[in-house]
C-alpha cells in the first residue's frame, strides 16, 4: 500500500500489516475497497491460510476493518468471506446494494498450474465445483 496527498506522487510501497505489526502476507492485486459507515475495510487474499495448494494463493477471500490513521488491518476483525476450496477465485468484485448490505461476487476459476491448466483434478479433489458465490455483507 502507498499513500498521496495529491494523488501524483506516492510516498514507497509497503505490504499490509495487521495492527501487531505482522505482515498480512497479501501480495498480489486481489483486493478490493468496502467503504460503510461502519468504517473502511479491504477484502483480499493472503499467505497463512493453509492454501498453498491453491495457483497464487487466490483463495480463500479474507475482509478486514482498515485503521485508517496507521493504515494497517485490524486482525480481530478478519473475517473470511469467500471459502478455499481448492480453486483460484477469478476476479471479483463488491458493491453496495442496500444501505445495511454490500455484496461480493466471484467465481472458482478451475485452472490448476501452468504446465497443464486444463486440468482440474486438484480443484475437485477439495471440493471445488466451479461454483459462484454472492457474499452478503450485512452491516448492523
Amino acid at each position: 500500500m502507498s499513500v498521496s496527498d495529491d494523488g501524483l506522487f506516492f510516498d514507497p510501497i509497503k505490504p499490509w500489516t495487521f495492527d501487531d505489526g505482522a505482515e498480512a502476507g497479501s501480495y498480489d492485486t486481489r483486493r478490493h475497497w468496502v467503504a460503510h459507515s461502519g468504517g473502511l475495510f479491504l477484502i483480499y487474499t493472503r499467505r497463512g491460510a493453509g492454501n498453498d495448494h491453491v495457483f497464487r494463493l487466490r483463495a480463500p477471500l479474507f475482509m478486514a476493518r482498515v485503521n485508517s490513521e496507521r493504515l494497517c488491518l485490524l486482525r480481530a476483525t478478519e473475517r473470511r468471506v469467500v471459502p478455499e476450496r481448492g480453486a483460484r477465485l477469478g476476479k471479483f468484485g463488491v458493491c453496495n446494494a442496500l444501505p445495511e448490505e454490500s455484496w461480493l461476487v466471484v467465481s472458482e476459476w478451475m485452472q490448476t498450474h501452468a504446465s497443464n491448466i486444463s486440468d482440474c483434478t486438484v480443484c475437485k479433489r477439495y471440493g471445488s465445483d466451479n461454483s459462484f458465490f454472492l457474499s452478503r455483507l450485512q452491516w448492523f
